[in-house]
């Protein structure tokens, strides 16, 4: 699928006050969400087609990660205040 596609499927999928803001926040659900809040991706993998240095034509594949959110300094939960307003919490 086109870049261009799944940003506009993802955008569908945000609140913004307008088209500008529903792509921006559609474009950075790409790479990182709260699961909390939203969705896993459909798909287990992402395959990114891109053209090297040398002209030729390059894909690499990258599989899904989920990790927990890092601990805030002197804190003994994984809530930081960045990730409380994103809708993460513990």
């Amino acid at each position: 699928m086109p870049i261009e596609r799944a940003v506009e499927i993802a955008a569908d999928r945000h609140a913004g006050s307008n088209a500008d803001a529903r792509w921006a926040r559609g474009l950075a659900g790409l790479t990182q969400r709260p699961l909390v809040i939203s969705p896993p991706p459909d798909e287990e993998w992402v395959i990114i087609n891109y053209k090297a240095l040398d002209g030729s034509n390059r894909q690499i594949r990258f599989d899904w990660l989920v990790s927990g959110l890092p601990l805030a300094a002197g804190s003994t939960s994984g809530t930081t205040a960045s990730a409380a307003a994103n809708g993460c919490g513990s």
